[in-house]
């Protein structure tokens, strides 16, 4: 109820409800750290990340309480008090970007980040992620694809949420990928991929990506991201499709992609938002890395 003190959901031209649930489960943790209670809602939310990060089912929105446990790592405890410092003036939406932008970042990129970051939980946690990324469910991307050749497919998601797609290489070469959207501007897109026995690196891919050199060993996921945040009316949100088509071709590099500012590992040079303060000293630090803006067309 402290958060009606702020605003009330009532007064928000779109529906924000899910904004002040998903808030006081992130600040029950920070206020009881170890309690956890917030732990309960996230293998519903790890299997529905499809679902728009607005969803307000009475499930969803607290395990949506994890973006602002990100937020607060990357940024302090303060972004999300000046977050809602503003939305008691202006729309969500709008407050998001009015406050992420003076961090050189955006509503699209953070949610990016997010759906990074839910991939390193579990046996794939690092320190540099969630601070009990361990303790969370491990993220297991709902669809695979088996690659000998050449595969298409199309996949729906709604506004603010991800598809992560799993791709089995059925022998050694080179993996391509090329991506197609009902609006570009609405996407971002990663690929998450594991050499055997090496570290998990990301390379950020809204217009294409070649992975050298994979076999049947290499862990490959996908990650498509629709950021848009608002309908144009103000109904539930609706589905929109890109299409993903895979290419893998044996023993050559098939498509000349410059790799040299997309390739990072997870948590070093990050692949979409900026990381630019220390979360308290309970979390530990993150260090300051750089953006890279060319998902979203400032190339």
């Amino acid at each position: 109820m402290v958060q009606l003190g702020m605003r009330n959901f009532t007064t928000s031209e779109l529906d924000s409800r899910w904004f002040f649930e998903a808030c006081a489960s992130w600040i029950e943790d920070v206020a009881y750290d170890d309690v956890n209670d917030y732990l309960q809602y996230l293998p519903s939310y790890f299997a529905r990340l499809d679902r728009s990060l607005r969803t307000f089912d009475g499930i969803h929105e607290y395990g949506a309480g994890l973006f602002f446990h990100m937020l607060e790592k990357k940024y302090g405890y303060q972004l999300i008090r000046r977050l809602w410092e503003t939305f008691a003036r202006n729309e969500l939406y709008e407050s998001f970007e009015n406050v992420l932008s003076a961090q050189g970042s955006s509503l699209a990129l953070e949610l990016t980040d997010h759906m990074l970051w839910n991939y390193f939980t579990g046996r794939r946690a690092d320190p540099h992620g969630y601070p009990e990324a361990a303790d969370y469910p491990e993220l297991v991307p709902p669809l695979t694809q088996s690659v000998e050749k050449t595969i298409s497919f199309r996949e729906e998601t709604e506004l603010l949420s991800a598809r992560y797609v799993r791709i089995e290489p059925q022998d050694f070469g080179d993996l391509t990928v090329s991506y197609s959207y009902d609006n570009p501007k609405n996407w971002n897109a990663a690929a998450v991929f594991q050499p055997s026995g090496g570290p998990y690196e990301v390379i950020t891919c809204n217009d294409g990506v070649l992975i050298s050199d994979v076999n049947a060993s290499t862990e490959i996921v996908l990650i498509a991201v629709n950021t848009r945040s608002e309908e144009l009316t103000l109904l539930a949100a609706s589905p929109s499709f890109p299409l993903l088509s895979m290419i893998h071709c044996k023993g050559a590099v098939a498509r000349p992609f410059d790799r040299s500012d997309r390739r990072h590992p997870p948590f070093g040079s990050k692949p979409f938002a900026t990381a630019r303060h220390s979360r308290n000293e309970h979390y530990g630090a993150i260090g300051q890395t750089s953006a890279v803006r060319h998902a979203q067309g400032d190339e």
